[in-house]
């Protein structure tokens, strides 16, 4: 704390002089001889604080050393924080995703429409979405596939958010077992990458069996059946790396 000062000799004077003063004292800076004059004259006082050095600056070499150092450090952490935020993204959003498609499969049930030969274009009227695509744009598909395509056989369904679901419409359960298994792709940002490797913006596929179980490419059951085979295995390297159950 800065002590009050005395008695100004020059009432008008001291309030401003005594400001400048407190804050030369609390930022440690050294006044300059035309304000401890000033002080000296009318106040007849002079804090001690303001007698500490003036605090040294940084010299252009260092600045730009510095500068250097903060651009080497973003290059390498800035990246892999926008891909960590990307990849939290699409998670949240896949997994709203599955809460979505298992609500739906549970109220197409209720309406007793779930048989041998439901598809995916079946439990789209009980899913919440912004509009059926078939116009012909591309989507991203899993890793190692390239791309998805949003037509008339296979549609994309716009989901709030920007994400897109896609699924093939001639695809059914084709058995009553809990083998039996329709499929749906999930493009956490509805739009293609440009690459068919694994990263943040590659599609999860989701597999949603007849007894209701729903899960993912990498961890299918053994044996799974579509209307075309039942000898579909799980493939863990077919789930992108930003998902996790």
């Amino acid at each position: 704390m800065v002590p009050p000062p005395p008695q100004s000799k020059n009432p008008s004077a001291a309030p401003h002089i005594a400001v400048w003063l407190a804050c030369c004292s609390s930022l440690c800076l050294k006044p300059s001889p035309w304000l401890t004059e000033k002080a000296q004259r009318h106040l007849g006082w002079l804090p001690s604080a303001c007698h500490q050095r003036a605090i040294a600056g940084f010299t252009l070499a260092e600045l730009l050393i510095a500068l250097a150092i903060l651009g080497v450090i973003a290059t390498f952490t800035i990246p892999k924080i926008m891909a960590g935020s990307q990849s939290s993204s699409s998670l949240s959003r896949a997994k709203d995703a599955a809460a979505m498609m298992a609500g739906a499969y549970q109220k197409a049930q209720q309406d007793g429409i779930i048989t041998a030969n439901t598809k995916p274009s079946d439990l789209i009227p009980y899913m919440n979405y912004i509009a059926k695509i078939t116009d012909g744009r591309t989507i991203d598909a899993l890793p190692t596939v390239t791309t998805r395509t949003c037509n008339t056989a296979t549609p994309c369904i716009s989901l709030h958010g920007g994400s897109m679901l896609w699924f093939w419409d001639g695809d059914t359960f084709g058995g009553t077992t809990a083998q039996n298994m329709i499929e749906f792709d999930f493009d956490p940002d509805g739009t293609y990458s440009g690459s068919a490797s694994d990263g943040p913006g590659k599609s999860i596929q989701f597999s949603l069996y007849y007894n209701g179980f729903l899960t993912t490419r990498g961890k299918l059951k053994p044996n799974s059946c579509n209307d075309a085979s039942c000898a579909i295995q799980p493939n863990a390297s077919l789930d992108p790396s930003w998902f996790s159950f």
